[in-house]
């Protein structure tokens, strides 16, 4: 299991109020990023994008706005380890302990969740799925991505955005 899963959301951090109709009405989303390093690298290599990423959601202009008609949306971003110090065993290898990080992150409890009360109910939350890999990282996250539609893990509408960088 992997420890300290956070959510980070478009709402306010305290979890949501069930009496409200209008925030209980609203579709919930759960997007997941997984950040995946390159060859020779670690975890750490990705941090930059990392508090790119929180920076850019904490200061969306939809953060606690209740007047806007969106779905509640939190975000899981996750900088993968499977592969730290063991970059030299080939893509297949690389992209199958990728896949299998996924799987376990995706099964994983999230601290500071909204959606804690739907939690037993995979049905009322739409998990949607981005990567970003870094040289390598962007090689092994399409052998994993492949790894995981075939087993049916991802479907097309789950997977969102693939981003490699140099």
């Amino acid at each position: 299991m992997i420890q300290n899963l956070e959510a980070i959301s478009l709402q306010s951090s305290t979890p949501l109020q069930l009496g409200n109709q209008n925030e209980q009405n609203k579709s919930k989303i759960r997007h997941y990023c997984f950040l995946v390093h390159g060859l020779w690298g670690d975890e750490s290599e990705m941090s930059f994008i990392e508090t790119a990423l929180k920076d850019a959601i904490r200061h969306s202009p939809l953060v606690n706005n209740n007047e806007l008609d969106h779905p509640l949306v939190e975000f899981v971003i996750h900088k993968t380890t499977c592969n730290n110090g063991n970059t030299n065993d080939g893509i297949a290898n690389g992209g199958a302990r990728l896949a299998q990080e996924i799987k376990t992150v995706l099964e994983s409890p999230l601290r500071n969740t909204l959606f804690d009360q739907d939690e037993n109910d995979p049905n009322t939350i739409k998990k949607t799925i981005s990567f970003v890999g870094n040289s390598l990282g962007g090689l092994y996250a399409r052998y994993a991505i492949a790894n995981l539609y075939s087993d049916n893990t991802i479907s097309p509408r789950n997977f969102n955005v693939f981003c490699t960088t140099g």
